[in-house]
């Protein structure tokens, strides 16, 4: 009996040292399978919309800090370009003698309107007209030098009398930032028409002030023409006095 029982777990032991062998099925379902494929190009979609925002908003994120790095460099740029630097001192000058001319406006502008209603003046009315352009022209540089100090709108009007249809409606650039090059371009263009209409309203007084009918001929023709005649005659006038003086 104990030799029976000896075999049998032999033949347990053999047997279970024995390598099993292992068998594998295949299952194929289509529809798992498309559904895997449709998934995976699911995600793919999904992953590659990500990664486009992303580099969208990187991209948007790198103009925007281009467009501050701009913006302050502008201002940078606009700050330095108001201050008095050296190196533009006639800029300086140019404004006080714009102020300076436009001070003597008033006075040269009451004497001629004094000669030219006490006098008997027979171009009156030509005068006029001429005294109202000459105003409009200097009530233009007042504004556009104040334009210019101020840094703002700067109009450049049609050279033209007011009128019921074209007072006030003026050409103009909208709003600027002048740098200090255009700033000094405008007062110098200021400063040479406030001379020019200077010169314009001393050459009316001149003729107020010793109007007769040769003078009115002269005046009617060309102004110019009428100033030089009336400075070399009062050139000539002096060197016949001094030579007169020298006699006595």
């Amino acid at each position: 009996m104990g030799r029976i029982k000896i075999v049998l777990l032999g033949a347990a032991l053999f047997l279970a040292a024995c390598p099993a062998k292992a068998w594998w099925k295949f299952v194929i379902n289509p529809w798992a399978i498309g559904q895997v494929e449709a998934n995976t190009a699911a995600v793919t979609l999904i992953e590659n919309d990500h990664n486009s925002k992303l580099s969208q908003i990187q991209d948007k994120q790198k103009k925007i800090a281009q467009f501050t790095a701009t913006m302050a460099t502008i201002k940078e740029v606009s700050l330095l370009s108001l201050q008095n630097v050296s190196g533009f001192g006639e800029e300086s000058k140019m404004y006080k003698e714009i102020l300076s001319t436009l001070a003597t406006m008033p006075k040269d502008f009451a004497i001629t309107m004094k000669y030219l209603t006490k006098g008997n003046v027979k171009n009156y009315l030509i005068c006029m007209d001429e005294i109202m352009g000459l105003v409009y022209d200097v009530k233009h540089c007042t504004n556009t030098f104040k334009n210019v100090v101020t840094n703002g709108k700067v109009s450049f009007p049609k050279k033209q009398l007011p009128s019921a249809t074209n007072f006030g409606k003026d050409k103009n650039d909208g709003e600027n930032l002048l740098d200090r090059w255009t700033r000094w371009s405008l007062a110098n263009q200021i400063l040479s028409d406030l001379k020019e209409i200077q010169y314009k309203i001393h050459a009316i007084a001149y003729m107020c002030q010793y109007c007769n009918s040769m003078s009115n001929l002269i005046f009617a023709v060309d102004v110019d023409s009428w100033l030089s005649f009336f400075t070399a005659k009062n050139a000539v006038d002096g060197l016949i006095s001094d030579w007169e003086g020298l006699g006595s």
